[in-house]
Order: structure tokens, then sequence, then C-alpha cells
């Protein structure tokens, strides 16, 4: 007989584990649900809004709620599910006027899966205490990836591919859930999300590498990120981005890109932008 799941009921277990009932939304193929016309939430998302380097998925566990993607808003209940793709604009957050609900979030870096519960009450989230990170070349999440480059595959194809996709990081997560050794003492625990937020970093040269999304990525509040961090790495985040961004852009230069190429690279709003970063930072490198 199966123990109780750490992260799930019962009945949020069901859910993920019958993709029939699954209601998706992507911008890779009609959603299966249609956006709403909800004017409260267009005026609350147009201030909170964000977008990243990785791909993103959030499972509406229990509950319901409103989520906006690519500037439209859908209707969630449970059993739905939002896929973001890297830089696609989505809600930050939630309204305070949000109903009570639980989410599994999900992040997809390039090397790893990290995976929380959020709870929302009274509209402010709060992260279950335990994280799961899993790594890609893991058998029971490999089929996650293939939520990568879905642009280049075939219209009719890409609903299927992400239901595959979506089945193998669920079942993934749903039985790292119940191993033994996945519980660590909080120093290791602390060691491995830090160097996974390294790699991500080093990864995307900085892109889209906002302070909030990092400790959204690594699971600690903003402050308490910034200082795990400093301890575990002997640098700020700001001197470690620097630091992946000159290796990225010097490597650029040296194989002849143009100044607007690599502010694109680097995440930079224009190559004025970034010249003014390589100025200071690229001379501190040569000294």
């Amino acid at each position: 007989m199966e123990t109780r799941h750490p992260l799930f009921t019962d009945a949020m277990l069901s859910r993920l584990r019958h993709p029939e009932g699954w209601r998706i939304i992507s911008s890779h193929y009609q959603p299966d649900v249609a956006p709403v016309e909800h004017i409260a939430h267009q005026r609350w998302m147009a201030a909170h809004t964000h977008n990243h380097a990785n791909l993103e998925v959030l499972v509406f566990l229990d509950g319901s709620g409103w989520h906006g993607h690519q500037g439209k808003v859908y209707p969630c209940t449970a059993g739905t599910i939002l896929f973001f793709d890297a830089f696609e604009e989505h809600d930050q957050n939630c309204p305070l006027s949000a109903p009570d609900a639980d989410h599994l979030w999900v992040a997809l870096t390039r090397e790893h899966a990290i995976a929380r519960r959020i709870a929302v009450r009274n509209g402010r989230l709060s992260f279950a205490e335990r994280s799961i990170l899993l790594v890609r070349d893991d058998p029971c999440i490999s089929g996650a990836f293939l939520l990568r480059g879905l642009a280049t595959t075939p219209p009719l194809t890409r609903r299927l591919r992400v239901v595959g996709a979506l089945s193998a990081l669920l079942a993934g997560i749903i039985e790292a859930g119940y191993r033994a050794d996945d519980v660590e003492n909080p120093r290791h625990c602390q060691e491995r999300f830090i160097a996974t937020v390294q790699q991500h970093i080093r990864d995307t040269a900085g892109r889209g590498a906002t302070l909030d999304h990092l400790a959204r990525l690594a699971g600690y509040s903003k402050y308490h990120f910034l200082r795990l961090f400093t301890a575990h790495t002997g640098q700020t985040v700001h001197q470690f981005i620097d630091d992946c961004r000159r290796a990225r852009a010097c490597q650029l230069l040296g194989e002849g890109a143009s100044k607007k190429a690599i502010a694109h690279e680097l995440g930079f709003s224009c190559p004025a932008a970034y010249s003014r970063w390589a100025r200071k930072a690229l001379k501190d490198n040569d000294s």
C-alpha cells in the first residue's frame, strides 16, 4: 500500500495522473480553454507580468482563478495546466482578489526541473517547505524536455507532444516525492538549489535574470536568496551575473558578433546599454 504523498492530496494525485481531464493552455496550438474579458485582471496584469529564459509549467491542483498569458486572461480550475515557453509574457504572482487555490509550479532550465507546490490564500502566495529538483538525465523526466522546440514541429502533433512531455514531467515529480533519499539536510538542499541557479545564469549569460525570478527559481524570499547566494558562492548575484556576461561577451567578440547581436544575447535593452556596461565590465576584465 502506497504511503501518503508528501506534496499532493489524493484528489490532486488523481488529477495529475489522468491527462484525459487536463485543460492545457499553450501558445503553440489552440488552447483547450478560451480566454475571457476580465477588466479587473487585465488592469492588474498591465503592471504584473514578466518573462524569463526558462520554460515554466503552472498546474491548478485545486481551487480556481485566472491567469494572464501573452496578453490574454484565461479562467482556470483544478486540472488546468498553463505552459509558458521561454520569454513569453505571463502573470507574476497574483492579485489580492485571487480566489484561494493550490498550484504546482515547475521551472525547466536547460538541465534541471524544479517543482514546488504553492498555496494561494487571500491573494498571497506561500511555498511549501519541500521542493523537488530533478536533473535532465534522470530517465523519469527526460521526456519532459520535448517541450523545447515546439515551434519547429508540425502543428498537428504539438498538443500530443505537450501531453507526452507533461505526462513524463508530472510522473517524475510524483515518483521523486516518494523517494526516501530526497529528504536531505537543509544546507545540502540550499547548495543544490543555489548551484542550479548558478548553472541557469551561466547557460543564459544572465539574460532575463531578474532578482525576483532567480529567487523564485531557488525557492526562497528575495532577501534570503541574496544571503544564501553570497554565503555559498562568495559573490553577490550581481557579481556572478557580470562574470557570466563577461565570459559570453568575450566569446562572442572573438567570433566577430556585432554589438546588436551581443546586446540581445546578454539581455540588454539596446546596443547602447550594452556598450555602457562593456566599457567598464570588459575594461575591468583586462586589468
